[in-house]
């Protein structure tokens, strides 16, 4: 291989890195307005309902019809926000005053996660690392929240879209067994909390980046001395 060929490649290289570094953010929309729902805890003993801060006339307005009368049922036989037999009871075992789009009750009941809202982002474009990440809760009061910066390492790596980013892996973790919570960040870090407590009892923080980039950089650096060693050779063989 030519040193010509060998620039021509680095160049093309340098190119696709710079198109992708450049490449406009993903365009999204505004979250929905609150709506009412349901989440049945594993084992189906349980449901936890969630009422909107909204009139009852709004609230089924604008959805599908199989999901407006879903809403019209639960406004109409629960009056508050909480987690009930899943027996068609009316009484709840224990009530919240708060609204939130994603809840995880647990088998048992009493404990339930609660995701954070959207992560917006700051107005220089930078992730809001003060929004709420995900909260714990037994029989409805807060046992231990956390911060979208107390779990991301390195902010950087997290995708974004035009108004916000997207700091957890979405297909990954959740209830896991019995007294076990798992969640997943964007950046790379896995962390396993104990639903009895909110607290973290393992984590896996993910790789620093410029790690990764020093890594790669004395691999290429060590791939290109054994190209360049074997060229070498060749040619040699080939003149003798």
């Amino acid at each position: 291989m030519s040193g010509q060929s060998v620039r021509n490649l680095l160049v093309g290289v340098t190119a696709v890195g710079v198109l992708w570094l450049a490449a406009p953010a993903v365009a999204d929309s505004p979250p929905p307005p609150p709506y009412s729902y349901r989440e049945v805890a594993p084992g189906g003993r349980f449901v936890f309902v969630m009422i909107a801060p909204r009139p009852a006339d709004e609230d089924a307005r604008g959805h599908k019809e199989e999901t407006a009368a879903e809403i019209r049922r639960l406004r109409g036989t629960y009056a508050r926000s909480g987690m009930y037999r899943n027996d068609g009871s009316a009484e709840p075992l224990w009530t919240v005053d708060w609204y939130a789009f994603h809840v995880e009750p647990a088998a048992d009941g009493r404990h339930l996660v609660r995701r954070g809202p959207w992560p917006w982002l700051r107005e220089d474009n930078s992730p809001d690392l003060d929004c709420e990440a995900v909260s714990f809760f037994a029989d409805g009061q807060m046992l231990r929240t956390y911060r979208v910066g107390d779990l991301v390492q390195n902010p950087g790596r997290v995708p974004r879209s035009v108004s916000h980013y997207h700091w957890r892996e979405r297909r990954k973790g959740g209830l896991n067994g019995e007294h076990e919570y798992t969640l997943d960040t964007t950046d790379g870090s896995r962390f396993v909390f104990d639903l009895r407590t909110g607290e973290i009892v393992s984590r896996s923080w993910a790789i620093p980046p410029e790690t990764w980039v020093w890594a790669a950089g004395v691999g290429g650096v060590a791939a290109l001395a054994v190209v360049v060693w074997a060229v070498w050779r060749w040619s040699r063989r080939r003149r003798a």
